[in-house]
């Protein structure tokens, strides 16, 4: 008994002292609430305070699986603030590029944390919400609330998280939390960088890596014309013809060049005369060229010499493009020095089509950019710019009579019923601002298609159907509500979505609403009146030839409870639909003579092909974009085989979303690979995507004698989910471009070698001549045009307490910075001293000195 009583003694004092701590603690919330002040009816004012006085900070933490396929992630929220922040009537909003997993079963929409007081919210897309629950409590002025998520990815880089998180308290409009606002290095941090480099067992390079793996400094570039002409007979770079010294005036024997003499002769300021003097002239003549068919592209083929004796410049040519692409390899022999070296030269581009996609979808870039492009691409000899105009995230051609596709589908804010604009998909800024929001009027998409045809660039415009189409679904239905009560005729013309279908599923950019539905007769009435529009944009300037229809990533449950497709009895085959959807597309496309073009996808399922050639009309080439050569290395092979025109665009060594530098600051994504460099894009031998076999023909009037032979050409492709900017656009794709362009011009010349050794000899040495001509040259031109390129991350190593230091492209200066020193000094590579111990910064510089590369660091061990 007496052990019992004191038992009972024990448990009394401890709950005294329970109730004694519990009282300090609520005696303490009495007085901070007393202190700080908790409202529960906010103002105007108190909702923009805390907008700027909430500070979010997102954090990697770790890996939490062996095969690296999810991550998890810290969100947290400190208070700046002088005042209590509410724990209750706020949301706040964010978009990151992986999902946030949710519990089984993975069809909930919403979840609540464990231990974190928040219940997450998934809207579409990459767009996500968290609200906080009764256990949320409050934070007071300095303090921290951690929540802690699991994402669906490796967690790589600052990048995939989208910045302009915002909150939107209870009966007030949103607001952008400031430190989030249009950067993620402000606020993105990650717990272990070591981690985030070493994903998947590939390292960062080092700087010693890339010392040892850049060319050597040989002081000049090596090469005067890229991308590399067919053959360069001769060349005498010490003699010069002086332009501004000399009266050379322009004859034309042929009208059809009349347009690239006048190039010529406006940039030059040089005068057009009828006859041919016999000296001091630049002639454009015809000429039928003497080259293999098969091996090059003749129609595009051309022949240049300067004499400087004659004072002379002879350009033959078959064609006005053979023409313009002379006048453009004399922009680039002449420099900003108007002085022309002798040289006798043949070139001939390998492929017809060399082309470049831009994605102004995902994020919206107008028609001054887009002609920045133009002229970029008319420099490095591409001539087609494969416009990527719709997207689950945006809209952006105006189409007469379907005002809501830009009035609602081009815009981007927050609007839950998205019958004003769609969600704010990509953390954009608020209201209707771009990137976010934007489109190309009928004028503007006139305008570029002039530009482009002076440039002898054809503009092949994709509406991506069926899949990739919120924007279009979510506008029509916006479209259909607005007439509902007064025409329900009109109303439902052009609907894209049976208001009906239950179909569950997610899209690979985790979209549930975003595949239109190919048996409502209204989604072939909105594609007749799309496709009619752009035929008529295009007619008196460049009449359309190519009309691309996407037709990837479509989810395998689409349409699987849609009552319309139930009647057909084909609602649980995917496949079937997807056939019929593009066979009766095809043949509206038909009616306006216009060949089909469709991302690979389009044409199989499973790496099975899922519609034979025989299936569209003989009179009419079909083009199929091949871009995952991941899963199968042979697809364009096998899309050859069946007759289709192949286009290679591989993830491998073509996407231009993807980052140059497995470092987590570098911007890209990852899920082909974790870096693809100017060097990888170079490297690129489109042959080997092909089996060198006879192909057994069977009769069919699409075989070709070899699958290679039905490759029309390259295009390197940028997706526009990380593209908010100009100058991130510039980055992403310069220099890679320059190599596409190399690729797409000229075969590559180590390709042939059977020897594996030489093979790879062969291509460090070409790969050589290339990298030190856009190191001296190149990066000097684009940064005179305002072409904001990446510059390359240096390369170093400590010798004997010296400095040795190199760039990925040889000409580029390096600076150093000592420890506590903030100026920096230009790096003499193999004369710089560091001192035993001493710690140093090192970046590269830009061309024109302007800006700089990623700044690493250096320890003298």
């Amino acid at each position: 008994m007496a052990r019992l009583r004191m038992k009972y003694l024990y448990f009394r004092r401890y709950q005294c002292v329970l109730l004694f701590v519990a009282s300090l603690g609520l005696l303490g919330l009495v007085l901070e609430y007393k202190k700080y002040g908790v409202k529960h009816n906010f103002s105007k004012a108190d909702v923009e305070y805390f907008a700027k006085n909430i500070m979010i900070t997102y954090t990697l933490i770790a890996s939490k699986d062996p095969y690296e396929t999810q991550f998890e992630a810290e969100i947290a929220m400190t208070n700046k603030a002088d005042r209590i922040f509410p724990g209750h009537d706020w949301t706040i909003f964010f978009s990151q590029m992986y999902s946030v997993q949710l519990p089984y079963p993975s069809h909930l929409e919403d979840f609540e944390t464990q231990n974190y007081g928040v219940r997450i919210f998934h809207w579409n897309g990459q767009l996500y919400s968290f609200q906080p629950t009764e256990d949320f409590g409050y934070l007071i002025p300095g303090a921290t609330k951690k929540i802690r998520v699991l994402a669906l990815h490796r967690g790589m880089a600052v990048t995939d998280t989208f910045p302009n998180w915002y909150i939107v308290f209870k009966g007030f409009p949103p607001h952008v939390i400031s430190n989030t606002e249009d950067d993620p290095f402000k606020f993105v941090r990650l717990l272990n960088e070591s981690y985030s480099l070493n994903l998947n067992k590939i390292n960062t390079l080092t700087s010693r890596n890339r010392y040892e793996n850049d060319m050597k400094n040989i002081g000049h570039a090596t090469l005067p014309i890229l991308p590399t002409p067919l053959s360069i007979l001769s060349h005498k770079p010490h003699k010069f013809l002086n332009i501004q010294q000399n009266s050379l005036v322009i004859v034309c024997d042929d009208n059809i060049f009349e347009r690239e003499a006048r190039l010529l002769a406006t940039a030059w300021n040089l005068t057009m005369v009828k006859r041919l003097p016999s000296k001091s002239f630049i002639h454009f003549g015809k000429r039928e060229m003497d080259l293999e068919s098969g091996k090059v592209f003749i129609t595009e083929a051309y022949s240049l010499s300067v004499n400087v004796a004659q004072q002379a410049i002879n350009v033959y040519a078959m064609s006005s493009a053979g023409a313009f692409y002379a006048v453009q390899t004399l922009f680039t022999l002449a420099g900003d020095t108007y002085k022309l070296p002798e040289i006798n030269l043949i070139d001939a581009p390998r492929f017809g089509y060399r082309g470049l996609m831009l994605d102004i979808a995902r994020n919206f870039h107008g028609k001054d950019t887009i002609k920045r492009y133009l002229d970029l691409m008319a420099m490095y000899k591409l001539n087609k710019l494969h416009l990527h105009l719709s997207d689950d995230e945006g809209w952006r051609l105006e189409i007469p009579g379907l005002e809501e596709l830009t009035e609602i589908g081009g815009q981007r804010c927050h609007d839950p019923t998205e019958t004003r604009c769609i969600l704010p998909f990509l953390g954009p800024p608020l209201e209707k601002k771009s990137p976010g929001s934007g489109y190309l009027t009928v004028l503007d998409y006139k305008e570029l298609l002039r530009y482009a045809i002076d440039r002898h660039i054809e503009i092949i415009p994709e509406i991506d159907l069926p899949g990739h189409s919120h924007a279009a679904i979510k506008a029509m239905e916006a479209r259909f509500l607005k007439l509902y009560n007064t025409n329900l005729t009109a109303a439902q013309e052009y609907l894209l979505s049976d208001l009906k279908d239950s179909s569950a599923y997610y899209s690979v950019q985790k979209f549930k609403d975003n595949v239109v539905n190919p048996c409502l007769h209204s989604t072939y009435a909105f594609i007749n009146k799309v496709v009619g529009a752009l035929h008529d944009m295009h007619k008196n300037i460049n009449p359309l030839k190519i009309f691309h229809l996407g037709g990837d990533e479509i989810p395998k449950s689409a349409w699987i409870n849609s009552p319309i497709c139930r009647v057909l009895h084909l609602h649980d085959d995917v496949r079937t639909l997807k056939e019929i959807f593009i066979v009766k597309v095809s043949d509206i496309l038909g009616k306006y003579n216009l060949e089909v073009a469709l991302w690979q996808d389009g044409f199989v399922a499973n790496q099975i092909f899922v519609l034979p050639r025989s299936t569209f009309s003989e009179d009419r080439d079909i083009h199929a974009y091949i871009w995952n050569d991941i899963a199968d290395v042979y697809q364009a092979d096998k899309m050859a085989r069946e007759g289709y025109r192949v286009i290679l665009t591989g993830a491998e060594h073509l996407y231009f979303d993807h980052p140059y530098d497995v470092d987590s600051s570098e911007p890209g994504l990852t899920w082909a690979h974790k870096m693809l460099s100017t060097k990888d894009v170079y490297s690129f031998v489109p042959d080997d995507s092909f089996l060198d076999l006879p192909v057994d023909c069977n009769g069919s009037l699409f075989c070709p004698q070899r699958s290679i032979h039905m490759l029309e050409g390259i295009q390197g492709t940028l997706f526009g989910e990380l593209v908010r900017t100009s100058d991130l656009l510039d980055y992403m794709l310069l220099p890679r471009v320059i190599a596409l362009a190399e690729r797409a011009w000229r075969e590559a010349p180590w390709h042939k070698i059977s020897d594996p050794m030489k093979k790879e000899e062969a291509l460090e040495s070409y790969w050589g001549e290339f990298a030190t001509t856009v190191g001296y040259k190149e990066l000097d031109r684009l940064d005179q045009l305002g072409f904001k390129y990446r510059v390359p991350t240096p390369g170093a190593i400590i010798k004997d307490n010296i400095l040795y230091t190199s760039t990925e492209f040889p000409g580029l200066v390096v600076e150093m910075s000592r420890t506590g020193k903030s100026h920096w000094i230009i790096v003499h590579s193999g004369h710089t001293p560091v001192a035993p111990g001493e710690k140093i910064n090192i970046r590269a510089r830009s061309a024109n000195g302007q800006r700089y590369s990623r700044t690493v660091t250096l320890l003298n061990r």
